[in-house]
């Protein structure tokens, strides 16, 4: 209403139709196809700019050297890797691991990052027994996180924040 250009960051996939920014920056291009952006109007009944700000990472550091018969092995590892914060969810991904590992004893559990709960997601392992299964490894970078994601089997993102991600693109970036 004031006439200045206004630009927001898409943090969830829905953008509320009556308060249409000039500028939209997103993560990926599916958050933009799949939330209809192109379909939405400016306050001018213009189309608002859209750019996608793709995540800084060279895929080629994580092509796995593995051999065929290394990749399946026996064992699968499952891992979350991210933030320790309860928002993230990491305590469902320990009873997920509870759970599985009732049906499959070769399974293992990585946990890659650090945070605020990093003793209470411990504990919670502890508590559930299955501390024998589950590795935190707490934050790597560089080729010690290249190193440890090549081991990895699944990834899983199991955040509180379903409404407010909006695509989990840690996962995609290690595919």
């Amino acid at each position: 209403m004031a006439g200045v250009k206004t630009v927001t960051e898409l943090l969830n996939l829905f953008i509320d139709p009556g308060i249409v920014p000039d500028v939209i920056i997103g993560p990926s291009r599916f958050s933009i196809e799949y939330g209809n952006l192109r379909m939405l109007r400016t306050a001018s009944g213009e189309t608002p700019h859209i750019k996608v700000i793709s995540p800084g990472v060279d895929i080629h550091k994580f092509k796995s050297s593995k051999s065929i018969t290394e990749k399946f092995r026996d064992v699968i590892t499952i891992a979350y890797f991210g933030r320790l914060a309860i928002e993230k969810n990491v305590g469902l991904f320990l009873l997920t691991a509870s759970e599985l590992l009732k049906k499959n004893a070769l399974l293992r559990f990585v946990i890659i990052g650090d945070g605020d709960i990093k003793e209470d997601l411990q504990e919670l392992s502890r508590r559930l027994e299955i501390n024998w299964a589950v590795h935190f490894t707490g934050m790597l970078s560089g080729e010690q996180l290249i190193e440890t994601l090549e081991t990895v089997d699944i990834a899983i993102n199991p955040s509180l924040r379903a409404w407010s991600e909006t695509f989990c693109i840690a996962n995609i970036e290690v595919v």
